[in-house]
């Protein structure tokens, strides 16, 4: 959930209790010095059974009390409104009380029309099976605790677009083991993210049929990046080594499916670039030295035998 979510929902959720605290009515229709007003039902000269209560600064309560408390299931509406493109916009939940709180099971839908279903304990939204839909169309379902996405169990996130992100998070970011799915393509990542990012060790991250696959690290800006990386074009190329910012830079070898043709050495930028050796798969002949910028170089040594 967004941060101006959480921050709304923080805001007037620590002001029920406020609300209800110290108010002393004794009839069935009486508004008290703060201009508070209940009517419903009394035992022993305190709100207990059904009842509406009406607070001065203009939150609503329709259900539930008992000695005095907010207790067993309910209404509260919230007095600030915002306005929307449909008219007025109000913030309300529907559920389970305890001790002037919000718990136990519930619906709490925001300003913006955001709506969240599940439990809710002592004010904060926490369930492990909750399910969120965001105003600009997104959707979670899975673990919130504190008003958060969990970090301990998994959570399915579908976007507005169509995309899906089944995993970790961490700060109501995306951080961890996790799976996204690009909506209308092949292209799917596994592995690590942090901060809402691709970001440490990647199982595959398929970038479709004109982009190839991917096997190694990513860094915090999202680039194919480190050693150890494997790189596939299928029945084109197949790379294995050093990457950075996405290119092949460092160690590495570089294998043509189709003609067998090898290169193994060093990479600047994508180019083939430094100490190497080249071979050529259907003669096996070799050559040793140097390419500068994908061509051999003239001080580089040669023993290809008769060139092809």
């Amino acid at each position: 959930m967004a941060d101006s979510l959480k921050e709304t929902f923080k805001q007037y959720s620590k002001e029920i209790p406020k609300a209800a605290a110290g108010i002393r009515i004794s009839d069935a229709q009486k508004k008290a010095q703060n201009q508070d007003l209940y009517i419903g039902e009394f035992s022993e000269d305190k709100r207990h059974g059904w009842g509406k209560y009406v607070m001065a600064k203009g939150d609503r309560y329709k259900g539930q009390f008992q000695m005095d408390l907010m207790q067993g299931r309910g209404v509260y509406r919230f007095a600030n409104t915002a306005s929307s493109a449909s008219g007025p916009a109000t913030f309300y939940y529907i559920g389970e009380f305890k001790d002037n709180q919000f718990h136990g099971l519930g619906k709490m839908t925001f300003y913006d029309g955001t709506l969240y279903l599940g439990s809710f304990n002592n004010n904060a939204m926490h369930s492990t099976r909750a399910q969120l839909k965001y105003a600009n169309g997104d959707k979670y379902k899975g673990a919130v605790s504190n008003n958060m996405k969990s970090e301990v169990q998994e959570g399915l996130y579908t976007y507005a677009c169509g995309d899906l992100y089944l995993g970790q998070f961490r700060g109501d970011k995306k951080e961890g083991q996790g799976k996204l799915q690009i909506a209308g393509t092949t292209v799917h990542y596994e592995g690590d993210f942090k901060d809402d990012k691709k970001c440490g060790h990647c199982e595959i991250f398929d970038l479709g049929p004109q982009h190839g696959k991917f096997t190694g690290t990513l860094n915090a800006n999202e680039e194919l990046e480190g050693k150890g990386c494997r790189m596939e074009f299928p029945g084109k190329i197949r790379y294995e080594g050093e990457m950075k910012e996405n290119m092949f830079h460092g160690g590495g070898r570089l294998v043509y499916v189709d003609s067998g043709n090898t290169y193994e050495g060093q990479f600047y930028q994508h180019h083939k670039d430094g100490e190497c050796t080249f071979t050529i798969g259907k003669t096996g002949q070799v050559y040793r030295g140097q390419f500068e910028f994908n061509y051999e170089s003239a001080t580089g040594k040669c023993d290809y035998g008769k060139r092809i």
